[in-house]
This record gives structure tokens, C-alpha cells and sequence, in this order.
């Protein structure tokens, strides 16, 4: 796939790069600003900065697969399954085979019908954090699975101390 601009194939500018990365052009100057692995200009239109094309696709891929940040933080991919059960598994497949059509379409759905915000949906989904006998009796309802395990996680990690 290539974005570039008439100059050269291979140069994407920061508008090209956030479209790419599917973000805000101001999280690419955030980027540029802030993150010391971000790749270096090869070239300048004006006053924009152009970036190569095969050095951002490789960033984009280190900054799927890394690990947890000196920060603490966790990546937004999480890379190969981890912390991945099987509930969150069933509840994903349920959603994107149609099972909770027409109410429960998409995972926002999902969310807006249970009143929860996309962190609170997400810790849970990836077994950080419990989810409540209510949330669990409207996804059994609706998307027609078991929710016998989906606590699993919390209690195994809450056992390991």
C-alpha cells in the first residue's frame, strides 16, 4: 500500500501517517514530539516533513508487539492472545457472528446496552476486572452464551496473590 505524494512514493506526510495509523493528525505531532522511536524526516515539502513509507509501517508493528511501558502502561495490542479467555473469545465471536442482531451488533453496542464505559468494557473483557451478575444475565440474554466462566480470570489472577 502505498500514500506517498507526487515527489516520491515511498514519502508520506503526517496527514498520510494518520490516516494510516487511524488517529488524529495531532497524535502524529504528539508522536513526532514525544516518541524517540518515531522515524525521522527523509525529506521536506514546504515546511512538512515527509517519512518513509517502509520505516513507519515498521514502527507501526514494533508499537504493536511491545511489551508493558517503563510507564506501566499496557500496549493497545495485546500481542498473540495474552490475557486472552475464553469468554471474552466466545462473547467477541458471538457479536461478530450476528447472534445479538438487531439490538447487539457491534461491541459498542454491547457496551451502551450495558452502561459501562470502553475501559470498564475492556478490563473486563480482558479479566482485570469482575463482571457483575446483572451485566452477565443481559449478555446471556442477548447474545445466547455462557457466562459460567467469565469471572474465571479475576478469581484465578486474585488467587495468585
Amino acid at each position: 500500500m502505498s500514500a506517498g505524494t507526487p515527489h516520491d512514493d515511498t514519502a508520506l506526510t503526517s496527514a498520510q501517517i494518520a490516516d494510516l495509523m487511524d488517529v488524529g493528525v495531532s497524535y502524529i505531532y504528539k508522536l513526532r514530539s514525544t516518541d524517540t522511536a518515531f522515524p525521522t524526516p527523509i525529506a521536506y515539502e514546504e515546511r512538512s516533513p515527509l517519512y518513509s513509507e517502509t520505516a513507519i509501517l515498521e514502527y507501526m508493528k514494533a508499537r504493536s508487539n511491545r511489551a508493558p511501558s517503563a510507564r506501566g502502561r499496557r500496549p493497545r495490542a495485546l500481542v498473540d492472545g495474552e490475557n486472552a479467555d475464553t469468554f471474552a473469545q466466545r462473547l467477541r465471536a458471538s457479536i461478530m457472528a450476528g447472534e445479538g442482531k438487531p439490538e447487539i451488533d457491534t461491541q459498542r453496542a454491547l457496551i451502551e446496552k450495558l452502561g459501562l464505559n470502553s475501559v470498564t468494557f475492556g478490563n473486563r473483557m480482558r479479566g482485570r476486572n469482575r463482571w457483575k451478575d446483572s451485566e452477565l444475565a443481559v449478555i446471556s440474554e442477548l447474545l445466547r452464551i455462557d457466562t459460567s466462566d467469565a469471572n474465571d480470570a479475576v478469581t484465578k489472577a486474585r488467587a495468585r496473590g
